[in-house]
């Protein structure tokens, strides 16, 4: 890949190329820091890119209720990112 590529993989998700969709590690990484009081992250590229298209979905077909769910952090709407991202990675090579 470029060098662009890789420093954007390097920094948003360094273990993209390994794993499909999704970050078993981080995601439970993350539960437990929420849990405890924190808050950390653990969405991959490829969940970021499922809620980008939750997101353009919902606009596009002006969904207002669809859009506000694509973008809150909830534990539903975190599970649906996980499932879509486990089959986008299991259909689309990187």
């Amino acid at each position: 890949g470029s060098n662009v590529v890789n420093a954007l993989v390097d920094t948003e998700d360094v273990r993209f190329w390994t794993r499909t969709g999704i970050d078993d590690t981080g995601i439970t990484r993350a539960a437990v820091k929420n849990l405890l009081g924190g808050h950390e992250g653990a969405s991959t590229i490829t969940m970021q890119l499922v809620q980008n298209l939750r997101q353009t979905v919902a606009s596009y077909d002006n969904d207002d209720e669809a859009y506000q769910r694509a973008q809150a952090s909830t534990l539903a709407g975190k599970l649906q990112e996980i499932k879509y991202s486990l089959e986008y990675g299991k259909k689309h090579s990187k």
